[in-house]
C-alpha cells in the first residue's frame, strides 16, 4: 500500500489564494503546457529557478511557497508585530478580516 507524500511545496494553494489557474503559468509566464502541468501537479521536483520565478510572479517570498498560505500569512503578521514593537509603535488591532485565511475575532454577545 502506497501513500501520497506531502507536497514539497504549496504551489496549488498559493495559486488558489491569488485566484490563478494552471493556465496562467502558460499565459502569464510563457511556459509550455507540459511544463505547467508537471510543475502544477508536482510531477517534477521543484528547482530554485522555478521557485524564484513563480514567487516573483505571485509577489511573495520564495520560502513562502514551501509553506501553507495560512502559515506564511501568520508569519508575516508576526514579523510586522515584532517590527512595530521594536520601533516602539503600537499595533492597531483590526476587527475586520484581512483575507480569507485571517478571520475576524469573535464578537461579544449582545445583551
Amino acid at each position: 500500500m502506497t501513500s501520497t507524500p506531502d507536497p514539497d511545496w504549496h504551489l496549488q494553494e498559493w495559486m488558489a489564494y491569488f485566484r490563478k489557474r494552471q493556465a496562467a503559468l502558460v499565459n502569464e509566464l510563457g511556459w509550455n503546457k507540459s511544463r505547467a502541468n508537471m510543475v502544477f501537479h508536482g510531477k517534477q521536483p521543484y528547482q530554485r529557478a522555478v521557485v524564484n520565478e513563480i514567487s516573483s510572479w505571485l509577489g511573495i517570498e520564495p520560502f513562502e511557497l514551501l509553506m501553507p498560505v495560512a502559515e506564511a500569512l501568520a508569519l508575516r503578521q508576526l514579523r510586522s508585530a515584532a517590527q512595530a514593537i521594536a520601533a516602539g509603535q503600537p499595533m492597531a488591532m483590526s476587527a475586520e478580516p484581512r483575507n480569507a485565511f485571517d478571520p475576524a475575532p469573535p464578537r461579544a454577545p449582545r445583551r
